[in-house]
């Protein structure tokens, strides 16, 4: 996060924002970590140990597949939180990877993992991928521009209600 910030990665994956810095056009960090804290179950935890809080994530990036990717914050330390991912049907589906994020991320773009965690496998075994900052991302749509095609937006001027 303190390298790049939050923005989209090859418009299949979405590092989010803390909240100060969301504006409003997303649910941001606060938003998409109600979702996964909405679905866990207690009895599914992955670890025994935990705070008496009622889910210990945090999430940080979510998916085009509708997948909420979370940090595990069972450990005081930040930087000894795994990775978890929330599958889009909830935690029927979740799984905790003992890495921090900019590794977990490697691992799927190489498809080092024993299998891809997302319900989209869009950036599973994909290699080298794009990841356009926010600001930029928000630039470029508002001035008609698709952020990954470097193409007119055929939806820029559309308005959604």
């Amino acid at each position: 996060m303190s390298a790049y910030g939050a923005g989209g990665i090859s418009d299949a994956f979405e590092v989010l924002r803390p909240d100060e810095f969301s504006t409003g056009d997303s649910d941001g960090m606060a938003g998409e970590t109600v979702n996964a804290r909405a679905v866990w179950p207690s009895e599914s935890r992955p670890a025994e140990g935990f705070s008496s809080l009622k889910s210990p994530v945090i999430a940080w990036g979510v998916t085009a597949g509708a997948d909420v990717v979370c940090w595990l914050t069972g450990d005081e330390s930040p930087d000894r939180w795994p990775v978890v991912v929330v599958g889009r049907d909830g935690f029927s589906r979740w799984a905790s990877y003992e890495c921090g994020m900019a590794e977990f991320l490697r691992r799927v773009f190489s498809g080092e993992l024993e299998a891809c965690p997302f319900s989209d496998a869009t950036l599973w075994g994909a290699g080298t991928q794009k990841f356009v900052h926010w600001k930029e991302e928000r630039r470029l749509l508002e001035s008609g521009v698709d952020p990954w095609t470097g193409e007119p937006d055929p939806l820029a001027g559309i308005g959604f209600d």
